[in-house]
């Protein structure tokens, strides 16, 4: 009668076993999406922070939105691939657009964020008593 535990080939089955699980394991963590990522500066080249960037799949319409941080930086993860248009604001700023900015699985495509000087507006308000 055969006894798996009496086997000689049972380390390398063991073994077999094992490679199979870590295998699987490797094939799941396959990464499908990718991330947009990159620097928003201002005119004279400096980092630009609280700038609110979103990233607009030109197919779907998605849009998926980061804030740049105290050193301008933003990223925005987890993007289905295709073709995306960028845009960004910050207050004291032109909207700034770009399209045509390729997104593949597994990639990280960087954007540099030239913001320029807009008009600043005041509003005055008066009210009669």
């Amino acid at each position: 009668m055969f006894s798996p535990s009496a086997s000689p080939l049972r380390p390398y089955l063991l073994s077999l076993i094992a490679l199979c699980c870590l295998s699987l394991v490797s094939l799941s963590a396959q990464d499908t999406r990718g991330t947009i990522l990159g620097t928003v500066r201002d005119a004279s080249g400096a980092a630009l922070g609280g700038a609110t960037v979103v990233a607009t799949n030109t197919e779907t319409k998605i849009s998926n939105t980061a804030t740049s941080n105290e050193s301008g930086l933003f990223e925005i993860p987890y993007l289905v691939p295709g073709t995306y248009e960028i845009s960004a604001s910050a207050s004291g700023f032109k909207k700034f657009v770009q399209s045509g900015i390729t997104v593949s699985i597994g990639t990280r495509t960087k954007v540099t964020i030239d913001m320029q000087v807009g008009q600043v507006y005041e509003e005055v308000i008066v009210s009669a008593t």
